[in-house]
Formats: structure tokens, C-alpha cells, sequence
């Protein structure tokens, strides 16, 4: 079983429904649609609302408004400080207004493509995340972080895409779910987006929309009175890695707690321990191909352990062993004798 969270739009509030489902293993897009079919199922037979009421917002969703929904697809206009005018996608742009404490924003990404945006090493080499700045606006990192920017530019695109928007509250859908977002590496989620604009177009005309998008400070008031606080139901690395501890030393004859931990890609053991498993494993396919061109470390090691095993077990056979009396047979005389 695995766990995700549901977005839903209540009261014009954006809450936040933990549900467990199955997973089924697999990167294939086949495969990650049986899971977004199987949370879907999941959550319509806990709420009894109807499955054709909740929508996968991500490209793997089997709704084209889905897909459009997602944030490598929307797209918003940018102009960078050089003066360079352009159309980019919403994840590029995310990732150009970084600011860290050794550089950025790295404002060449927003014509990048979503996935090597995303993946620029610049990124991960920079120090600390201090603040992301766009549209002559910069948003502070506080603590504990929030998503207003990442929803707030969600927002943003949206409000300049209005069929888009219409279609969503045409069709009815008041609860959203993205199978690719995991809480433990991200707090910033499309399908929370997503829904946090069908509350807004709840509470607002989209002209009184539009206009709160373009004023920060009043539109971070509103997000925080709407959404339902993080540290509710936002899943920690701590909390995580304890979750796994907590299933390891569980019962392992359930048959829950080992689906648990062989599906679940968020309650898996930690990424080091998977790490030194698959370079075990490694190791072991190539000494039985003959690929190693020397014994390893561990193997070397383990010879004269298991020599004095040997060794320890035959003494231990022979003081167990009840006594025999010897028989000396002499040997006959020499003829020199």
C-alpha cells in the first residue's frame, strides 16, 4: 500500500485527505495511470463521491485538461532584466527565480526545458535558498516554508489562460491529486494549485482574480486564510524515515506491513540504505558472471572466519563425542631383533 495526499475544495478551503492505496510498480506511463485509477478509487469509496469528480493533475493524467493543468505544460509571459520578451513553461520559470545565498536567479532557465531546468546543477551548487524573484517581485523564503510563490505563479498563468479555467469549474471538479509529488522532496504541488484556484474562483469574479493576482501582499493574506497549514499533513524526511522504522520493527508477518515496504516509494527505506543494496547486488551479479578480477574485501575476510568455524565445530564434536578406549596394536618383532 502507499499514501497520497487529495486536495480538496471545501467551503472555499483547500484541505488535504491522506489516502492509502495500492501501488503498482513500474516508471511506464501504463503503470503510473493504474496507480492515479487506483487512488482515484480509493478516494471516492472512503468519501462516496463519485471518481469522475477528482482530477490528476500532472502529464500522466489520462485528462487532457489535466495534462494542460500541469506546470510543465501552462505557460505565462516573461521578460528577463535584459530586456529578452518570450513565452515559458511554469516549471522553467519556477526554477529561474530562484535566489540562493552564492548566485541566482538564473534567469536563462526560463527558455529551458522544464525537465533540464528542473536539473540545472547550478541549482544544487549554489548554497542556500533565500528568496525567488520575478516579475520585479521578490518573495522571501520564511520558515517553516511555504508554497505562495509556486501557488501564486500557478495563479498567475492561469489568469491569463481563461478557457482553461472555465473548463475546470464547467466539469465540477473539486478534488485534485498530482501521483508524481512526493512530500518528502517537495512541498510545492500542482494539484494544490490547481485547487487553490477553484477556491479563489469560489470567492472571486475572475476580474477581482486577476487583480488579486497582481497584488502580493493582499493575495498571500487570502492564500494563508485558504489553505490548510503545512505542518497538518506534510509529510517530513524525519517523519518518513520513522514511519519505515516504525513498519521494519511492526509485525512482519502482516501482510500489509510487507507491501508497505516493498511498494510504498515515500515510506522505503532511506535512499543510502537502497543505495549500498543495489551495489551488493551489483557486486553479486558480477562474481557469478566472472566480471570481478579479484575477490573482494568482505569475501577474503570471511575465509579464515569460516576456517575457525570449522575448526571450533570439529572440537566441539570431539568433547561431545563419548570416549572410546584405544586399542594399541604392537607391532611384531624385527627379525634384526
Amino acid at each position: 500500500m502507499a499514501e497520497r495526499p487529495v486536495f480538496v475544495v471545501e467551503n472555499d478551503k483547500v484541505r488535504v485527505r491522506i489516502v492509502k492505496f495500492v501501488w503498482v510498480p513500474g516508471q511506464a506511463l501504463t503503470q503510473r495511470q493504474k496507480c492515479i485509477r487506483n487512488l482515484h478509487r480509493a478516494w471516492s469509496e472512503e468519501t462516496g463521491q463519485p471518481s469522475s469528480k477528482i482530477l490528476e493533475v500532472s502529464t500522466k493524467s489520462e485528462s487532457s485538461l489535466g495534462r494542460a493543468l500541469s506546470a510543465f505544460n501552462l505557460t505565462l509571459p516573461v521578460k528577463c532584466s535584459n530586456g529578452k520578451e518570450g513565452t515559458a513553461s511554469l516549471e522553467s520559470v519556477f526554477q529561474a527565480s530562484k535566489v540562493f545565498e552564492n548566485g541566482g536567479p538564473f534567469e536563462a532557465l526560463m527558455f529551458a526545458k522544464p525537465r533540464d531546468a528542473k536539473r540545472d546543477p547550478r541549482l544544487k551548487s549554489s548554497g542556500r535558498l533565500i528568496a525567488f524573484r520575478f516579475d520585479d517581485t521578490e518573495w522571501d523564503v520564511k520558515e517553516p516554508p511555504s508554497t505562495v510563490f509556486y501557488d501564486w505563479l500557478y495563479c498567475k498563468a492561469l489568469v491569463a489562460q481563461r478557457a482553461i479555467v472555465d473548463q475546470l469549474l464547467r466539469e465540477g471538479f473539486k478534488a485534485f491529486t498530482d501521483i508524481e509529488f512526493n512530500p518528502v522532496k517537495s512541498i510545492n504541488c500542482q494539484a494544490r494549485s490547481a485547487a487553490l484556484v477553484v477556491a479563489l474562483r469560489g470567492m472571486f469574479s475572475f476580474d477581482d482574480l486577476r487583480k488579486l493576482v497582481q497584488d502580493t501582499k493582499e493575495f498571500e493574506l487570502v492564500h494563508n486564510e485558504i489553505m490548510q497549514s503545512d505542518a497538518d499533513w506534510l509529510l517530513t524526511p524525519q517523519k518518513a524515515t520513522q514511519d519505515a522504522v516504525d513498519c521494519r520493527t511492526a509485525d512482519l508477518s502482516s501482510n500489509s506491513v510487507k507491501e508497505q515496504l516493498r511498494d510504498d516509494p515515500v515510506q522505503a527505506e532511506p535512499p543510502k540504505k537502497r543505495k549500498n543494496r543495489r551495489q551488493q547486488s551489483q557486486g553479486a551479479k558480477a562474481a557469478k558472471k566472472g566480471q570481478s578480477a579479484e575477490p573482494s574485501t568482505a569475501s577474503a575476510s570471511s575465509k579464515p572466519k569460516r576456517k575457525q568455524r570449522k575448526a571450533d565445530n570439529q572440537l566441539s564434536l570431539e568433547l561431545n563425542t563419548p570416549a572410546v578406549a584405544e586399542v594399541t596394536l604392537s607391532e611384531p618383532p624385527s627379525a634384526s631383533a
